[in-house]
């Protein structure tokens, strides 16, 4: 899900009518946010975390959480250079 998201992403920064600053931003944060989300499903793996839903592992929910919280406003910024 997050490769096809982040391709998708190359076609919108193309539209985006961003600073390179701004730019650099925004990719910096999905890439972050993909760091994090790995780290997220390594560690639930490394744990044995069968479904995180039910069992609800602490340490993958804050790893998971940054990495949304990241991704949204990676997306912000996108959305912010294309619209505006």
């Amino acid at each position: 899900m997050q490769g096809s998201m982040l391709l998708a992403l190359v076609i919108a920064f193309r539209y985006a009518n961003l600073s390179e600053t701004l730019a650099l931003i925004g990719a910096s944060l999905f890439a972050i946010s993909s760091v994090f989300l790995a780290l997220k499903d390594t560690i639930n793996w490394l744990q044995g975390v069968k479904d995180e839903f039910q069992e609800n592992p602490i340490l993958g929910k804050s790893l998971g959480s940054i990495g949304v919280i990241t991704n949204l406003i990676g997306i912000f910024v996108i959305v912010y250079g294309v619209f505006i």
